[in-house]
């Protein structure tokens, strides 16, 4: 789970430099911060990580070595505990908790999506606004438009009536 949220938010944040397209979260704040703390946690757990023969990769994800694990585990039974127990300090625990935070109705990814949509209503509402607006303008445009095509047809008049009257 922990290497399929990693996978995941790579995917979503990614840029691909040869097609000039960003994911749709790249340079997201919270994905970022989401990243961050998952990174920090597992940090903060690498020497316990790393008896149980769990390797901490470059691009963040978790490799078991399963031999390491098996003689691991006899060793320091503890180790179990520390990591994957129901403690509040062991590394499970407190992931789970930080997305707990994250995914509650009330956390971070409720409040950023009750954010988000307002957004999008305010946008879509001052579109609107702006659609009415130009119409008008247009009304407005047209009926100028239409004057001075009428006032150019009488002065175009004019014009003709008095260069026959004045023999030109």
């Amino acid at each position: 789970a922990y290497n399929a949220s990693v996978a995941s938010i790579a995917t979503h944040t990614a840029y691909n430099s040869s097609t000039g397209v960003a994911a749709a979260l790249n340079g997201d704040a919270m994905a970022r911060g989401i990243s961050r703390d998952m990174r920090a946690l597992a940090s903060a757990n690498v020497a316990d990580l790393k008896a149980a023969g769990i390797a901490l990769n470059k691009d963040g994800t978790l490799k078991l070595d399963e031999a390491a694990f098996d003689a691991a585990m006899p060793k320091d039974p503890q180790l179990a505990a520390r990591l994957f127990g129901t403690e509040s300090t062991s590394f499970a625990k407190r992931m789970e908790s930080m997305f707990e935070s994250v995914l509650a109705s009330n956390g971070a990814l409720a409040s950023r999506s009750d954010g988000l949509t307002s957004r999008t209503k305010a946008i879509a509402k001052e579109r609107s606004a702006l659609d009415l607006r130009m119409e008008s303008v247009e009304a407005r445009y047209r009926a100028q438009f239409t004057a001075l095509d009428t006032l150019m047809t009488q002065l175009n008049s004019s014009m003709n009536f008095l260069s026959q009257q004045l023999g030109l």
